[in-house]
């Protein structure tokens, strides 16, 4: 900077060759804002709806002593998770839940029995959250479809098959 120079252009001075190019193509700028809307609009409306359900299951294990009473179940957490997720999700249970509640009927038509079980098997998810040091962990049993009565009907289902099995 040279001491000599007295450059004292206002900062407004930068900026209103862009406020005047704005103000010349307001409407452009009005009706191209307005057709992005539009189309994002469009595609939300297309997106097909989901829904899920969760249900988490709190492990609290037993606060005796043991001293006073030997445990009857020796099993880590996460053995207990495994056995569980392979009941829940075996072929059998899932293919007599997809009957019972004639879930997924076009489907059923066109594909076969495996593939609709594995359908449904890839929209139930277990997953085990570790707890405190004082051994208290629990699980989620989470499930997902289009169909928000079938998300319902079949999370309740499920978490209270899975309660009376932990």
């Amino acid at each position: 900077m040279h001491p000599n120079t007295s450059h004292h252009e206002s900062p407004l001075a930068a900026v209103t060759p862009y406020l005047y190019a704005i103000r010349r193509n307001a409407l452009k700028v009005f009706f191209c804002s307005l057709a992005l809307s539009m189309i994002g609009l469009a595609i939300v409306a297309f997106i097909p709806d989901v829904y899920q359900a969760k249900t988490t299951i709190l492990v609290d294990p037993q606060k005796i002593s043991d001293h006073y009473i030997t445990s009857t179940v020796n099993s880590d957490p996460n053995e207990r998770l495994d056995t569980l997720t392979q009941q829940v999700l075996s072929t059998s249970r899932l293919q007599e839940i997809i009957s019972k509640d004639s879930l997924y009927p076009a489907m059923r038509q066109k594909a076969t029995e495996d593939e609709v079980v594995a359908y449904m098997r890839k929209k139930i998810k277990i997953e085990l959250k570790q707890g405190s040091d004082q051994g208290m962990s629990s699980f989620t049993i989470s499930y997902e479809d289009r169909d928000r009565f079938a998300v319902r009907s079949e999370e309740r289902r499920v978490g209270k098959e899975c309660r009376s099995r932990w």
